[in-house]
């Protein structure tokens, strides 16, 4: 019997597709101009991040444009990074929003890693609305190569 991993993600899209396939038979091309909140957030989780790592480090990164460093907040807690802010919506005076593909509001994104427990953020930095972030592996959990000899 071969096991495999449940992963969530996967099981929402597989009853989502359905529904969403429904909702277009019952409202035709009307919703297809829309990006609709409820079905379009578990295709694009956000922000877009990218972990990159080598022995000692963690390097995320973290897609974020037009935001500004001080709407985000990175949190270590454990062997969980957070991600977390808000993109509030521009308002300018006299005019009114049409058509937006541009997401608004408040976000969490959790990344859990390994070798974190005693592990800590060095750097935290927002560079063209790429959030880069730095974080040192704990020294107690990472793997060391132990050689073996002959006798």
């Amino acid at each position: 019997m071969m096991l495999t991993r449940w992963q969530p993600v996967t099981a929402l899209r597989e009853v989502q597709n359905p529904i969403g396939t429904r909702l277009a038979n019952v409202f035709g091309d009307w919703l297809s101009d829309f990006e609709s909140p409820l079905f379009g957030f578990w295709n694009r989780p956000f922000p877009a991040v990218e972990v990159r790592e080598d022995d000692q480090h963690y390097y995320i990164l973290a897609e974020l444009p037009g935001m500004a460093p001080e709407a985000v907040e990175v949190t270590l807690e454990g062997d969980t990074l957070s991600l977390s802010g808000e993109r509030k919506a521009e308002k300018i005076d006299g005019q009114t929003v049409s058509f937006s593909e541009r997401p608004t509001g408040s976000f969490v994104r959790r990344l859990t890693l390994p070798n974190l427990s005693a592990g800590e953020v060095l750097e935290a930095r927002m560079d063209n609305g790429l959030l880069k972030i730095t974080v040192r592996k704990s020294q107690a959990d990472q793997r060391k190569r132990i050689s073996v000899s002959a006798h």
